[in-house]
């Protein structure tokens, strides 16, 4: 009986359920076939018609009636409930469980329909469309109990328990940047945690090879949203984004975090210069947008590029919500109501936007030219354009589609319009 010494106990529960089988088919008596503990080894694998057979033939073999074990073993089959492994195979095997033994569970929502509980969370956009000013006003409204905008794109009053969220970034300094601009969003910093690193001689930085840590963090501070800003920068060495036998088994992973401490874990990612789909616009494999449950997206309106819009590409949950508006002036961030334009039309329409941008560049660069003569100093045209809200870069591709003419003159640099510069060429 393996429950005789506690050192042959140890010995015992350290075996797998295949070594297990074996040591119990050499038994020398009928009584040991009907000790517990070997009969939950038959018991696990009695379904196994190959295995039931050698059970029932060891046993007659030393001289017990195959009914009588038998009845014992379904005694424990019953007993040991619902989860019944049906085979064997090196130790391992499958755990199947029925669906009608299966208790049905609502969704839980930290945010209806754009965030669940429990679950992963993909938000994409391009640099600079406003992800860590929005993740901050989804902080602060959590911290302090608001409700998060409805499918109006109106937020509500404080109604709910405040709490902690887990703000784990590579990109943002926390003293420097995330802090005050929480402190704007008007968070409740008590409940909002920052990752500076792992503890060690010094502190090094969190990578996804410490999810173990990432868990006991979540645990013990009691986290309902972990904010992981990008998640590329996270990755470590061994893994590259690109290749789905890399990615999946890490996206796994985290949604296991997610389920077993009943939070969302919602991943930042920035999106490629393809065109598309908004759901393959994300960088690196398509295995990040398969294992989210719900995928979000960020970027400028066309309308007025001074509010961003949130669109939902993906719900696997719910019905996609709608989009939201949001502006981020000097005076802090601010939720605008909701718009009709969807994912992929708000993420397909940003190539026109840049369109848009560099035909109205162009358009001022003319007009400031021919108002000096047909040139000016770069000096002044970089003064100007930045007084008029236009990017240099912006600035030098419309250069290059007017043809203007670069010369230097008493020491500075000039531009000039072509001597065929009467129309805009486009």
């Amino acid at each position: 009986m393996p429950t005789h010494e506690d050192g042959f106990t140890a010995a015992w529960n350290s075996l797998g359920l295949h070594e297990k089988l074996e040591i119990a088919l050499r038994l020398a008596r009928p009584s040991e076939f009907l000790e517990t503990d070997y009969l939950i080894v038959f018991a696990q694998c009695w379904e196994d018609a190959v295995i039931q057979a050698r059970i029932k033939t060891a046993y007659k073999a030393v001289g017990g009636w195959p009914r009588d074990l038998e009845s014992a073993i379904l005694a424990v089959v019953e007993r040991l409930g619902k989860l019944k492994p049906l085979a064997i195979h090196g130790g391992k095997h499958l755990v199947v469980e029925r669906f009608s033994d299966i208790e049905p569970e609502e969704i839980s929502w930290l945010w209806h329909p754009y965030i669940p509980l429990g679950k992963l969370t993909i938000l994409e956009g391009d640099p600079g469309q406003g992800k860590t000013y929005l993740m901050l006003a989804i902080a602060s409204a959590l911290t302090n109990g608001y409700t998060l905008p409805d499918q109006r794109g109106r937020p509500g009053p404080p109604s709910n328990p405040k709490q902690h969220v887990l703000y784990i970034s590579a990109e943002d300094g926390l003293a420097d940047t995330l802090v005050p601009r929480a402190i704007k969003a008007e968070a409740d910093l008590h409940y909002l945690h920052g990752v500076r690193g792992v503890s060690g001689a010094e502190i090094e930085p969190f990578t996804f090879a410490q999810l173990a840590l990432l868990e006991d963090t979540i645990k013990s501070i009691g986290a309902k949203l972990i904010i992981i800003d990008p998640i590329q920068a996270f990755l470590g060495a061994g893994v590259d984004m690109h290749r789905a036998n890399e990615v999946r088994p890490l996206m796994a992973m985290l949604a296991r975090i997610a389920e077993r401490n009943l939070c969302s874990i919602l991943l930042i990612r920035h999106i490629n210069k393809g065109v598309g789909k908004a759901l393959y616009r994300g960088m690196g494999s398509i295995d990040f947008t398969a294992a989210a449950r719900s995928v979000l997206v960020v970027a400028e309106s066309l309308e007025d590029p001074a509010k961003k819009i949130m669109a939902q590409a993906k719900n696997s949950l719910a019905t996609v919500g709608t989009s939201l508006v949001f502006s981020i002036r000097d005076e802090g961030f601010a939720w605008c109501g909701a718009s009709k334009i969807d994912a992929n039309d708000l993420v397909g329409q940003q190539p026109v936007k840049g369109q848009h941008q560099r035909n109205s560049a162009a358009e001022w660069l003319m007009e400031t030219l021919r108002a000096d003569e047909g040139e000016l100093s770069v000096q002044q045209l970089q003064d100007e354009a930045e007084a008029n809200g236009l990017s240099w870069r912006t600035l030098e591709r419309a250069k290059a589609a007017l043809h203007i003419v670069s010369f230097k003159k008493s020491g500075s640099w000039y531009w000039k319009l072509p001597d065929d510069s009467d129309e805009m060429p486009f």
